[in-house]
């Protein structure tokens, strides 16, 4: 079963003429190339969001997620919720990165610090020299964050609900967007009961 509906043959091989089914993706913000994983934990490429066609990637795997870090290299993090450091293309074979806790999903903060969403869903953070994770005291729940151009965060909750905060001081905390959120999965209506 293939992630892509429709394949066309060209003088360059076989190319995708629509995007993977992804479960997350990243962007080099100095060059716009385009890094995703489908939901068969693959990765694929393109030049940009806008042009170019999605290529398949085999640098290990399978992958949880995938992010471009401020030290300009490609992150992972495996099924097995390792950590995983790769070169500056997402095409590099990644190596273990660290010997820090399982996580879900991985961020590289601008100072080289790094910031995770560990196995109990909560945003965790620590320095590129420390071995453990600190939890950042919230009550949100989340599955997946980023690092915005500020330096600020954002999430997607684990309620499938869009938040932001500042940074990782524990006097701040995670506000959720609602002027654009509304859930990514929407519930089922319920039916109403007849007397």
């Amino acid at each position: 079963h293939s992630v892509y509906p429709e394949v066309t043959s060209s003088p360059l091989g076989n190319q995708k003429l629509v995007s993977p089914s992804i479960i997350d993706i990243t962007i080099d913000p100095s060059t716009g190339f385009v890094t995703a994983l489908d939901t068969q934990n693959k990765l694929h490429t393109k030049t940009s969001l806008k042009t170019g066609n999605w290529q398949a990637l085999s640098p290990g795997g399978p992958w949880l997620s995938v992010s471009y870090g401020s030290d300009g290299n490609y992150y992972f993090v495996g099924t097995d919720k390792v950590t995983n450091v790769g070169g500056s293309s997402p095409s590099d074979a990644p190596g273990q990165a660290t010997n820090k806790s399982p996580v879900l999903n991985m961020a590289l903060m601008p100072d080289g610090s790094y910031i995770a969403v560990n196995t109990d869903n909560y945003l965790v953070h620590c320095s590129a020299s420390a071995i453990s994770w600190t939890t950042i005291d919230d009550n949100i729940k989340i599955q997946a964050l980023t690092v915005r151009p500020d330096g600020s965060l954002a999430a997607a909750g684990t309620n499938n609900k869009l938040y932001i905060r500042a940074g990782i001081e524990t006097n701040q905390s995670w506000r959720e967007v609602t002027e654009i959120t509304t859930p990514i999965i929407k519930e089922p209506k319920k039916r109403k009961e007849n007397p």
